[in-house]
């Protein structure tokens, strides 16, 4: 079994890391996405504001300017268009540590055997910080930030495709 250890400040050690990471990382930047999942309405275990603003807090001190990004789902769910998911993260208070950004437009981006819409703000940016939950996918395996960006960064119509080729066919 793997040692477990408990640091007393461990968030502020962790916190002292992020902020000369994303010193070194998004030098230059002029604008960044901060790209994540706002959570579904009634999730109990998606991020809350309260999660994020700490690393919100960095950003404002090293005086680089963010917005939080994500796009709509496929599913029938109030986060499935602009307004809803909009209107779904207000509600939940994100807007609270920074500009919530939903969709926002698409830029096609050619691969070998499909063609997805990619978030045109996130393609845009002058640097992703992408903060991720613990997921898996059929289409895109187990990971955070790979899922995120994956899947969460696409077009709702992209994200369908991509659920569509992780069927099984008879």
């Amino acid at each position: 079994m793997a040692e477990v250890y408990y640091y007393k400040d461990a968030e502020t050690m962790f916190l002292a890391k992020l902020e000369s990471e994303i010193k070194n990382t998004f030098t230059g930047c002029k604008k960044i996405a901060v790209k994540l999942h706002f959570g579904e309405p009634g999730n109990k275990t998606a991020f809350k504001p309260e999660d994020i603003a700490p690393i919100a807090a960095v950003l404002k001190k090293l005086g680089i300017e963010f917005f939080l990004y994500d796009t709509s789902v496929s599913y029938d769910s109030p986060r499935n268009n602009t307004e809803g998911y909009k209107h779904v993260a207000l509600e939940k208070g994100w807007g609270k540590i920074g500009e919530v950004v939903i969709d926002g437009g698409f830029v096609k981006v050619k691969m070998k055997n499909l063609t997805h819409e990619v978030g045109k703000p996130l393609a845009d940016a002058d640097g992703v910080l992408v903060v991720s939950h613990f997921k898996g996918h059929v289409c895109c395996g187990f990971g955070g930030a790979i899922k995120n960006l994956g899947m969460g960064a696409l077009s709702p119509k992209s994200k369908q495709a991509i659920h569509d080729g992780g069927r099984v066919k008879s």
